[in-house]
């Protein structure tokens, strides 16, 4: 019996877990260097994305490159709606 709950254990332990399911696949797209820069060739990209079916779009920004150098008169970080 001392051995029979560790090997239980073990045999549950090693059992694998059903597979978790999507309820639909999602297709998504990173690419810096076009969105970064924005305008005509951006929104470009973004088009032919969206008509090759693309869902989801990450943009990795480093906050030092795109931060004002300095905070604007009145600058609210808390507040989403604050100028600036």
């Amino acid at each position: 019996m001392r051995r029979l709950v560790p090997a239980l254990l073990a045999l549950l332990i090693l059992l694998p877990a059903q597979a978790a399911r999507a309820a639909k696949t999602e297709v998504a797209i990173a690419d810096d260097r076009i969105l970064i820069a924005g305008g005509p060739p951006a929104d470009a990209a973004v088009a032919e994305w969206r008509a090759l079916g693309v869902d989801t779009v990450r943009i990795f920004a480093l906050w030092s490159r795109i931060a004002p150098a300095t905070r604007p008169a009145g600058f609210d970080g808390a507040d989403p709606g604050s100028p600036g």
